[in-house]
C-alpha cells in the first residue's frame, strides 16, 4: 500500500510539474508571437508551479484518509495553516 501511494504521489507531482511547464512554454511562445510585455500565460504557470507541493499534499491527505487517518489530517492542517498564511501575507502585501 504504501508503494502504491508513493507512485501515485510521484505521478501527481511529474504531472503537474510538466502541465505548468507547458502552461509557461505557451506564454513563452505567445509573448515571442505578440510581443507584450505582460503574460498572464506565464503567470499562471508559475502560480502552478508554486501550487504543486500543496496540491500534491492535498491529494496525500486524499489518499491516506482511509488508511492513515492521522496523516491525513496532519496534511489537511499543514494545508490549512498555509493557506492562513498566503491570505495573512496578501492581507498585509496589499496595505502597503
Amino acid at each position: 500500500m504504501r508503494r502504491e501511494i508513493e507512485n501515485s504521489l510521484v505521478g501527481t507531482y511529474g504531472r503537474l510539474t510538466l502541465l505548468s511547464a507547458t502552461i509557461m512554454l505557451l506564454g513563452w511562445l505567445w509573448h515571442l508571437w505578440q510581443r507584450d510585455a505582460r503574460n498572464g500565460i506565464i503567470t499562471v504557470g508559475i502560480g502552478l508551479l508554486l501550487l504543486t507541493p500543496l496540491l500534491t499534499l492535498a491529494h496525500l491527505a486524499y489518499l491516506t484518509m482511509r488508511t492513515d487517518p492521522l496523516v491525513a489530517r496532519y496534511s489537511l492542517i499543514v494545508l490549512v495553516l498555509v493557506g492562513l498564511a498566503v491570505l495573512v501575507g496578501l492581507w498585509t502585501g496589499g496595505a502597503r
